[in-house]
């Protein structure tokens, strides 16, 4: 079984166009690291969005924490730099690749912004998110 997981990036467009580049590739670069030892691969797509299409997981929390471990390095305003993860576990492999981004991604944004760093979980069964 399969996960397809969006990972959106909040709060980086506060600060200038370098520093925010430089949270992106920070970001970037562990998408990459993880992805790859999930047995999975990432990608980036948009401004601010990150995918990871990987073999099922059972602790999402953990590789939440690892993603936003000081993501903006020493900058001052780091603490506003907010990941949401949307989820699509165990994805129907019928659908298009696109299609199981989108519930990843619609799991991503239920979650909303105010809750800091965030996972949100799309239930195929209940065609809704957790």
């Amino acid at each position: 079984p399969m996960d397809a997981v969006v990972v959106d990036v909040n709060g980086f467009s506060a600060f200038d166009k370098a520093s925010g580049s430089a949270v992106l590739k920070r970001i970037g670069a562990r998408v990459r690291t993880l992805s790859r030892k999930l047995g999975g691969v990432g990608s980036h797509q948009g401004e601010s969005t990150f995918l990871i299409y990987c073999p099922s997981q059972e602790n999402y929390d953990k590789l939440l924490k690892h993603l936003s471990a000081e993501p903006a390095g020493d900058e001052p305003s780091a603490q506003q730099v907010q990941l949401r993860l949307g989820v699509y576990p165990k994805v129907d492999k019928k659908l298009d690749i696109q299609c199981r981004f989108d519930k990843a991604k619609a799991a991503a944004d239920a979650v909303g912004n105010e809750d800091g760093n965030a996972i949100g979980f799309y239930s195929a069964d209940s065609n809704n998110v957790e």
